[in-house]
């Protein structure tokens, strides 16, 4: 299983995480994470906890990157 994962600070500082084709922010993902049903339901399979567990360390980054930034 392959899963792309960026995320990025727009100009607006808003964090954006992209998985796959879906480029959102990340307040959409928390409001809506399980939204393709088709290709990763929330089944318990090994195939929709990667993709959470992938979601989670993507909103991990962001607050690694949060305390980098303050100590310089």
């Amino acid at each position: 299983m392959k899963l792309k994962i960026e995320i990025k600070h727009t100009e607006k500082d808003e964090k954006r995480i992209k998985m796959g084709c879906f480029d959102r922010s990340l307040a959409e993902w928390d409001c809506n994470f399980w939204n393709n049903d088709n290709e990763f339901p929330n089944d318990g399979s090994i195939k929709s906890e990667c993709r959470l567990m992938a979601y989670n360390t993507a909103k991990a980054w962001f607050s690694i990157i949060e305390k980098s930034e303050s100590k310089h």
